[in-house]
């Protein structure tokens, strides 16, 4: 019962926060982007909640996909902060994450063998994940660079903003890091749950200063 209130608050809060963004200029492609990424986001708590409740392996396989466009709708948007919205590359970016996804399509290929383990799901993970990985890290990585890059030469405001959103990023991270990637190594499966409120370290920062500081 916890869970599941934790779970309905924390994606209601996301998708809200990411509609103030949306509302306050939408025609800006940056408060759009934002706003796809919290709707995703909230998809994927909400279907990695059910997808235990209901023991549905599917959906619970269906959580990598929407995380992977999450992860390439985030990385379009911190590109359109730090250097401005491109069309083409939003669009390179969007078929490259639609090229991966093809992976999931494959039995076995990134996830494999997910069993139902006391109100969770233990699974192994496939030979091809690493291209899932490793396409993580180098949105993490491009992604933080690109960020610092644009504080060291952004002054006032904007400097102010990109602070307070890069500050929430890295925290939302490495507490990421922690529950999704590291302990699932280790075959510790029941606390990746923990991401989901999570995500408000990332979301309540971001919003704020792309609303305070107008995005």
């Amino acid at each position: 019962m916890t869970l599941a209130i934790i779970t309905i608050i924390t994606s209601l809060a996301n998708f809200l926060l990411g509609a103030l963004v949306f509302v306050k200029n939408r025609t800006n492609p940056i408060n759009v982007s934002f706003f796809i990424f919290t709707i995703l986001l909230s998809s994927y708590i909400s279907i990695s909640y059910i997808s235990v409740i209901l023991e549905n392996p599917a959906l619970f396989k269906l959580t990598f996909i929407i995380s992977a466009m999450a992860k390439s709708t985030a990385l379009i948007w911190i590109i359109s902060m730090c250097k401005g919205y491109k069309r083409n590359i939003a669009i390179i970016i969007s078929a490259i994450t639609m090229i991966l996804l093809v992976g999931f399509g494959i039995d076995d290929f990134y996830v494999k063998d997910i069993v139902i383990n006391n109100n969770s799901f233990t699974y192994e993970l496939g030979a091809g994940y690493v291209v899932v990985l490793f396409s993580t890290a180098a949105i993490i990585l491009y992604g933080t660079t690109l960020l610092i890059r644009s504080i060291i030469t952004q002054t006032g405001l904007v400097r102010k903003k990109l602070l307070i959103i890069t500050a929430g990023i890295v925290s939302y991270v490495l507490a990421a890091l922690l529950t999704v990637v590291l302990l699932p190594a280790l075959n510790i499966i029941p606390y990746s749950l923990l991401d989901i409120p999570e995500t408000l370290l990332f979301i309540v920062p971001a919003a704020f200063a792309m609303i305070k500081y107008k995005a």
